[in-house]
């Protein structure tokens, strides 16, 4: 099973101001209050286009978090606090990227990378402990018993942007 997702996602009001301003966004509602932006070709080549900022990327732990998606979320966490992140998982093994921004400050860029441990027969975590995602969600207000933050919000079975675009044509019918 492969995971490869990349979003923008914030509390409900705050994925509504950003789909209202930008023409390609697309929102999808989540468990909480929560809802999040898959960040599409067509979105990506607007915020490029329109914001342009030339900078280069400044975030190493993720890879397609470009200097204007970077701009846009800063600007647009004075509305409430706004995570990025991104997937990239084939059957178990793989990586996650995410990081948070709230009143337009940065609040920490985290990777987990999962791999197969040959000798104990079981998925390991570097670094070991929270993964960076979870660990990005519980800041934002997430609530999870168990700690599973991605989980709650059923994001697990959002495989790939293409999937989370058919639950919202689903969605909006």
């Amino acid at each position: 099973m492969s995971h490869c997702i990349q979003v923008i996602l914030a509390k409900d009001e705050v994925i509504d101001v950003l789909c209202q301003k930008w023409v390609h966004a697309r929102k999808l509602s989540l468990k909480q209050g929560f809802a999040l932006i898959p960040m599409t070709t067509s979105l990506k080549e607007d915020i490029e286009e329109l914001i342009n900022n030339q900078n280069p990327d400044t975030h190493e732990k993720l890879e397609h978090f470009s200097a204007s998606i970077e701009e846009l979320v800063r600007e647009e966490s004075v509305n409430g606090a706004i995570v990025w992140f991104e997937t990239n998982y084939s059957g178990g093994s793989g990586k996650q990227s995410a990081i948070l921004y709230k009143d337009q400050q940065t609040e920490g860029a985290f990777k987990t990378v999962t791999t197969w441990n040959n000798i104990k027969l079981e998925l390991s975590d570097k670094p070991a402990g929270e993964r960076a995602i979870n660990k990005v969600l519980h800041q934002l207000g997430v609530y999870s018993k168990y700690r599973d933050e991605f989980g709650i919000l059923n994001l697990p079975e959002l495989g790939s942007n293409e999937k989370i675009a058919k639950k919202i044509e689903k969605q909006t019918r």
